[in-house]
C-alpha cells in the first residue's frame, strides 16, 4: 500500500505453516492487517478502543484471529470489567519497527481515536528503526527499504522517508504456505 509499505493482500486468505507445530488460515481484513475489521469509527468512539500495535508478535501468523492477545483482551473485559465496552484492533507486519508503523498510525489508528494505543517492541526493533542496521539485517539496500524509515533531512532533522516504491515487497502480499526459516 503506498505509504505504508508492506502488508498483506486485503481481504485475502492468509495460510502459514512451519510443517510441524502450527498451520493458520485467517482472511485479511480490508486495511492490509491479519485481524477482523476494526469497528467504525462511531462504535470504537463509543466504546473504550484499544490499539495494538507491533510487528510479527502483533501480527500473529501462527495464531488464530479468535485467540490472538487483543481479541482475548475484549473477551477477558466483557466478563471482568462489561461497563468498560472494550473493543481491540491490531495493527501489526512482521520485520517492521515503531518508525515503520507510523504511517498505520497516521493512516488507519488515528482515525479510530483509541483511548489506549498499545506499542508491542521486541529487542530486534532497535534494528528495525535504521534503514541501515534493517538492510544489515534483512540483506537490502538501505536506500530501498520497503517500509518508511526515519532519515536526517537537509535541515538536520529526522523525517520519516516513504518507502521505496521500486522494492519488490513495496506492495501487498498474499501468504500461501510459507517455508519454516532455516536454522542458524
Amino acid at each position: 500500500m503506498p505509504g505504508l509499505g508492506v502488508l498483506y493482500e486485503p481481504h485475502a486468505e492468509a495460510r502459514y505453516t512451519n510443517h510441524l507445530d502450527f498451520w493458520t488460515t485467517q482472511r485479511v481484513n480490508s486495511l492490509g492487517f491479519l485481524d477482523r475489521e476494526p469497528p467504525d469509527p462511531e462504535r470504537a468512539a463509543a466504546s473504550c478502543h484499544v490499539a495494538v500495535v507491533g510487528d510479527s508478535f502483533v501480527a500473529g501468523r501462527e495464531v488464530a484471529i479468535a485467540s490472538k492477545s487483543h481479541v482475548r483482551l475484549e473477551a477477558l473485559a466483557a466478563r471482568e470489567a462489561p461497563e468498560l465496552d472494550v473493543t481491540a484492533s491490531a495493527f501489526g507486519y512482521p520485520g517492521t519497527a515503531q518508525a515503520n508503523q507510523l504511517p498505520y498510525y497516521d493512516r488507519h489508528i488515528r482515525s479510530l481515536r483509541p483511548n489506549l494505543v498499545v506499542l508491542v517492541f521486541h529487542k530486534d526493533d532497535f534494528a528495525g528503526n535504521s534503514a541501515v542496521l534493517s538492510a544489515l539485517y534483512g540483506d537490502r539496500d538501505p536506500a530501498r527499504m520497503p517500509f518508511a524509515c526515519p532519515e536526517r533531512g537537509e535541515d538536520g532533522g529526522v523525517r520519516l522517508r516513504p518507502p521505496h516504491p521500486g522494492t519488490a515487497r513495496e506492495r501487498s502480499v498474499r501468504m500461501a504456505g510459507a517455508r519454516p526459516r532455516p536454522r542458524r
